[in-house]
């Protein structure tokens, strides 16, 4: 009789003992798995805030390309244009040295008749 109360206490005890490794392992098994969840929530919302810089920072970029090129193409001249306007100048600038010297040449002659 002792040793099947020994036996029956025994099987208790290791099934108890088994029974608590098994809630246990469980236990530690959720907590991994909480902590990978919250590992992946902090990774998901930590890569929308760099889609969100990425995105925002080719926007800027892009913005400055397009004032860039408005710039360009507002104060850009061609170069047949600018070469006319060279030109146009030069004809400006030689009509009014004809026209300063035959000014000075009219200044000349009339201080030379009040002589």
């Amino acid at each position: 009789m002792e040793l099947v109360y020994f036996i029956v206490t025994t099987s208790i005890a290791f099934l108890g003992l088994v029974g608590t490794a098994i809630v246990r392992d469980r236990y530690v098994i959720k907590l991994i798995n909480d902590g990978d969840e919250k590992t992946r929530e902090c990774a998901r919302h930590g890569d929308e805030k760099l889609h969100e810089k990425v995105n925002s920072m080719a926007f800027s970029f892009n913005d400055s390309l397009n004032k860039l090129r408005d710039s360009v193409h507002d104060h850009y001249v061609g170069k047949e244009h600018f070469e006319s306007s060279v030109e146009s100048l030069n004809r400006s600038i030689e009509q009014m040295n004809k026209s300063i010297i035959a000014l000075t040449q009219r200044i000349d002659d009339l201080l030379k008749r009040d002589l």
